[in-house]
């Protein structure tokens, strides 16, 4: 099919085949769609070049593309918002089936989405998103989730006893929903029509809306963890990597002072997590070089002899960007981006950063403070359990002790029986 003149293709994660070939059999979709496989989400460099490869393809041969994905992978609003490409709305596969409203609801109920495509081959996804640890891999998904949500978009039939498995895997309970694939059409549809006028915006608009949307995507979820400071932490790295494609994303713990030895790594996001927990002395060398400075700062690598640009160097990075989290004069900790792959949106990068970094600090502060009030609760309740326990022991010996007076009054009296003389203990 085409748009007013020139055909227009899908380029489609493959997680969406069986709902778009479903489509096509009820003839509600016409267009050729190529897919890649989805396990490239798991590998976003590879899949930002696989589709930089695919699109460069369907632009030679003139065509239009409607670009099935969510933000992947850090370039993807570039890519979806190309010379002849338009993506669909929304930031993964769940918003995109179920809509924006909706899958925001269930987001912040601390749902985890089971797709039909991912459930056949959940332990392949499970492995590579969390590695061969299954014991670390369930504490996480039990500390960022409450339940798991098998979305039925009617392509199978439900595979219950997989979804038995996963749930015993995940020590979360499953529930399963139905969804119709009317926002996957719609979604479709709209992106065509957007073609028609996808120039009009200039990049720079484009890119601010884009930016805009993932910022506020990301403060809320940050507002909505606030309570723990593991979890906060980690899917605010997590977030961060995703939207600017930074090798390694790291939170340093400032609250016990904001000195090389006040601070101590907090999480860490990036293929070489173990290497850089090795390194953490250098990285709170670097978060402590920003003592006194306030904002956001960027570092470019190079050979100068600033202390920043030497733990830089000792850690093989270059464009890098640091948000302090300070509430008023307090810095709580240091938000890490190390090797950035370039500066084409380093303006909005520091912008989000900047927005951002206060709410963060404050949500991090009071995370840290209430775990801080847990522990000291902790500590108390076991305080009160040993005295409990030493007091438990003092009346057992004092009431072993008094039924042996008891016994040896007994032992008196009888002796004076048989001697005839009167009992010396009555009662």
């Amino acid at each position: 099919m085409s748009d007013g003149g020139a055909q227009v293709v899908i380029v489609a994660c493959s997680v969406f085949r069986s709902e778009i070939e479903r489509l096509q059999k009820r003839d509600e979709l016409d267009f050729p769609v190529r897919y890649l496989d989805s396990m490239l989400h798991m590998r976003p460099h590879e899949l930002e070049a696989k589709l930089e490869e695919v699109l460069a393809q369907e632009d030679d041969r003139g065509h239009r593309v409607v670009l099935l994905y969510g933000d992947c992978h850090a370039r993807m609003h570039e890519q979806g918002e190309g010379p002849g490409v338009v993506r669909v709305p929304g930031i993964n596969c769940p918003e995109i089936l179920l809509g924006r409203d909706l899958y925001r609801r269930l987001r912040r109920d601390g749902v985890f989405f089971l797709l039909p495509e991912w459930t056949l081959r959940w332990r392949e996804v499970f492995h590579e998103a969390l590695g061969d640890d299954d014991e670390k891999a369930r504490e996480l998904l039990k500390d960022m989730h409450t339940r798991l949500l098998y979305l039925d978009t009617g392509v199978m039939p439900v595979p219950t006893e997989t979804l038995e498995e996963i749930s015993a895997y995940a020590g979360l309970p499953c529930e399963t929903m139905h969804v119709e694939p009317g926002f996957l059409k719609e979604s479709i549809r709209t992106a065509v029509e957007r073609m028609a006028t996808m120039n009009e915006r200039t990049d720079a608009e484009r890119d601010h809306a884009v930016f805009a949307t993932m910022a506020f995507d990301i403060l809320e979820r940050t507002l909505s963890e606030s309570d723990n400071p593991g979890v906060v932490g980690h899917s605010l790295c997590q977030q961060m990597r995703e939207l600017t494609g930074a090798a390694h994303v790291l939170l340093i713990d400032c609250s016990k002072g904001d000195c090389e030895d006040g601070c101590c790594l907090q999480q860490v996001q990036s293929r070489s997590a173990e290497r850089l927990k090795s390194s953490e002395s250098i990285l709170c060398r670097l978060a402590s070089s920003l003592k006194g400075h306030k904002g956001v700062q960027v570092w470019r690598g190079g050979g100068d002899a600033t202390e920043a640009a030497q733990c830089l160097a000792k850690l093989e990075c270059g464009l890098s960007i640091a948000a302090p989290l300070d509430v008023g004069q307090v810095r709580s900790g240091v938000l890490l981006l190390l090797n950035l792959p370039d500066e084409r949106n380093l303006e909005q990068i520091t912008s989000i950063l900047s927005t951002l970094s206060t709410v963060a600090a404050l949500v991090f502060r009071n995370a840290m403070r209430y775990r801080e009030q847990e522990t000291v609760v902790a500590e108390r309740t076991q305080a009160l359990e040993r005295k409990m326990e030493e007091i438990e022991h003092l009346n057992k010996f004092m009431m072993g002790r008094e039924k042996r007076i008891i016994e040896v009054k007994q032992e008196v009296n009888a002796l004076l029986r048989e001697l005839g003389r009167p009992e010396k203990y009555v009662g």
